[in-house]
């Protein structure tokens, strides 16, 4: 299916940017479409860790002109891209500067590179509590380890 809504296009032009992506590559080990394919939405569509989750938050479409005759509206929002990757380090300290590290290598990068993506980005965040364990909200008896992280994608043109 095609779509025509910027917030479903730009989900889409930035899973195929975010291929393009060094941090994220080697993060995966992949290329090509396997590597577009860790990039998903919602979270159930993944198939494999480490995969980044995009979100719709929220979204206005603005009259950058203020008038009513020569109206000018202009779409800008947030995505969420939650990151999750296995803890495969026994020691928590290093498990979670690992996680970390590559984190923000990725938004890092994601910055470096925002001229070569079709989206006009404005920011790349990450809020507080930002990095979470499995553990932190799972009960104790879920076996699977994993880390995830939140990074805030702010699109768009904003007035």
């Amino acid at each position: 299916m095609t779509y025509a809504s910027p917030e479903i296009t730009y989900l889409e032009s930035i899973r195929d940017w975010m291929a393009t992506l060094t941090v994220w590559q080697t993060w995966t080990g992949l290329s090509g479409d396997a590597l577009k394919a860790r990039v998903v939405w919602p979270l159930k569509a993944a198939a494999a860790l480490p995969v980044a989750v995009l979100s719709i938050g929220a979204s206005t479409t603005k009259n950058l002109t203020g008038a009513a005759g020569g109206a000018n509206f202009q779409p800008d929002g947030v995505f969420k891209m939650w990151v999750y990757a296995e803890d495969t380090n026994a020691d928590p300290q290093i498990s979670y500067s690992d996680f970390a590290d590559k984190l923000f290598q990725l938004k890092a990068e994601m910055a470096d590179k925002a001229h070569e993506a079709p989206v006009l980005f404005n920011e790349f965040s990450i809020s507080d509590e930002a990095i979470l364990h499995s553990s932190d909200v799972l009960d104790e008896t879920v076996t699977d380890a994993y880390w995830f992280g939140l990074i805030m994608i702010r699109w768009g043109v904003e007035a």
